[in-house]
């Protein structure tokens, strides 16, 4: 069976949004990536800037029942989709294996170390792969950045950041510390954090910006 399917999910910011790309696949199994897409989760969009028109949010893609705006190519996304896949194929052969030595050892054809050895591998491979999924998370510049790409307001992203990490310094372009959004009301703004010793608003050019 021939399609596309969405695989590589990285970027997240868990209940704003995430990174995925479209792949080329045969029987499931990633060929050739296609398309990148952010994500948006189905309660940010009434956030959108402009609001939605006729249904449907202003520049998004539906994708099987969420919406995606149209980004270049993700490597990282690439990456994890292949990471990701080679480990369960690692995975599922190593669980077959497993089975295997698990029999003869109760055949009494085989030592117990080594069912013990290739149950530790197994855990490995599933921490590995869960893993993935953590270790590829957004950064808060990368967070920024794509909140900027989709036109949200950028105020609960630097709130998620600020109760992981407390103060965080990060150096914000000024295409960042500078972009226009509108908010609920349609009215325009300037999105920047404040500079915590100083309080003085971001300024032109690029910066560094206490959260």
């Amino acid at each position: 069976m021939l399609g596309t399917i969405a695989y590589g999910k990285v970027d997240q910011v868990p209940d704003h949004f995430h990174v995925v790309t479209y792949f080329v696949h045969l029987h499931f199994i990633p060929l050739v990536p296609w398309q990148s897409y952010v994500v948006i989760h189905p309660q940010n969009i009434r956030r959108l800037v402009p609001e939605a028109t006729n249904g449907q949010p202003w520049r998004l893609t539906p994708l099987h029942g969420h919406w995606g705006l149209p980004i270049t190519l993700s490597p990282k996304s690439v990456f994890f989709t292949y990471l990701r896949a080679g480990l369960l194929a690692i995975l599922t052969l190593m669980l077959l294996g497993t089975v295997g030595v698990l029999a003869e050892c109760l055949a009494g054809q085989a030592h117990p170390l080594g069912a013990l050895c290739a149950a530790c591998i197994d855990t490995l491979l599933v921490g590995t792969l869960v893993g993935s999924y953590r270790w590829s998370r957004a950064s808060p510049l990368r967070a920024l950045t794509l909140a900027m790409q989709l036109q949200l307001h950028p105020e609960p992203i630097v709130e998620y950041f600020g109760k992981i990490y407390g103060s965080v310094c990060v150096d914000i372009p000024v295409e960042l510390a500078q972009y226009q959004v509108g908010d609920f009301n349609g009215h325009a703004g300037t999105v920047g954090v404040p500079d915590q010793e100083s309080g003085d608003q971001p300024s032109a050019g690029p910066a560094r910006r206490w959260w």
